[in-house]
């Protein structure tokens, strides 16, 4: 089966999906709200933009190393208090 031909903004081989590159109506219209309030606007989509701010923030470089410290402290004693055990497989006919 072959697939739909759709038409593609973005010069590729057009066998993209609809809506593949296509901005949200509402991210428009918050863009120009924002602009006409006055407002900072940002580039590309909501989620994009929401995404990048709670994944890549800023912080001094303490703070990265205390996590990082902590969450291998809590490893560290999640493998003492449940230590791994080695189960024995038990063969094809016993």
């Amino acid at each position: 089966m072959r697939p739909r031909r759709v038409s593609d903004p973005t010069g590729t081989s057009g066998n993209l999906p609809p809506r593949c590159c296509a901005v949200c109506p509402l991210t428009t219209l918050e863009m120009a709200l924002r602009l006409r309030a006055g407002s900072g606007v940002y580039e590309g989509s909501f989620i994009q933009h929401w995404l990048q701010r709670l994944l890549y923030y800023e912080a001094p470089g303490w703070v990265f190393a205390l996590a990082y410290t902590l969450f291998g402290l809590l490893v560290v004693i999640a493998w003492w208090y449940f230590p791994p055990t080695l189960r024995r497989r038990s063969r094809g006919g016993d």
